[in-house]
């Protein structure tokens, strides 16, 4: 059984992936590259408009590293719907994205109500480690 350790509390001339040694950043780098890989192959246009010029909207913020990496939490948007209309966008209106998504992707509402309020979680090198196995295999 791994022992959870908190960044820093290990002895950092241990490598832990193929010889590397990687920082908190540089795992966090490798997570959302491969979450990426995956994001852009599933997906190929806006789920709103169809527009094919799309980028990644996390439902629950980006920075809770919880949620940043499932697949539940992610949809794609053109920048109009991610972050710039007032009547239906991630940030722009939230309240009427929130009932778009209820509407139209029902399983990702749902993962969104029951998982929004884990916000502030501290993560272990190790958690971070499993993550990334579990998104090599995506």
């Amino acid at each position: 059984m791994a022992v959870l350790r908190p960044f820093g509390a290990r002895d950092s001339t241990v490598p832990f992936f193929k010889g590397e040694l990687m920082s908190k950043s540089s795992l966090i780098k490798k997570a959302d590259m491969l979450f990426a890989t995956w994001f852009h192959n599933h997906y190929h246009e806006c789920c709103i408009c169809g527009d094919p010029e799309f980028e990644l909207m996390h439902l629950i913020p980006r920075t809770e590293h919880l949620t940043r990496w499932e697949k539940l939490n992610a949809l794609p948007g053109c920048a109009y719907h991610h972050k710039y209309s007032k009547l239906l966008s991630c940030h722009g209106s939230p309240e009427a994205f929130e009932d778009w998504i209820a509407d139209n992707y029902p399983e990702h509402h749902y993962y969104f109500i029951t998982n929004r309020h884990i916000i502030g979680v501290s993560l272990t090198e190790d958690w971070y480690r499993q993550k990334i196995k579990e998104l090599q295999l995506w």
